[in-house]
């Protein structure tokens, strides 16, 4: 996983270098909403 960010940190700007935190992040909050919405707990929260 962290390869595949790492590669797309690289190759989305080409001249400028993304931090992989960023991708990384991204693709972590996109799988974390998800998984909320998901689950029948949403009323903890």
């Amino acid at each position: 996983f962290l390869i595949l960010c790492d590669t797309l940190a690289r190759t989305i700007i080409r001249p400028l270098e993304l931090p992989v935190g960023v991708i990384t992040g991204l693709f972590g909050g996109i799988f974390f909403l998800s998984f909320l919405i998901k689950s029948k707990h949403w009323e903890v929260f």
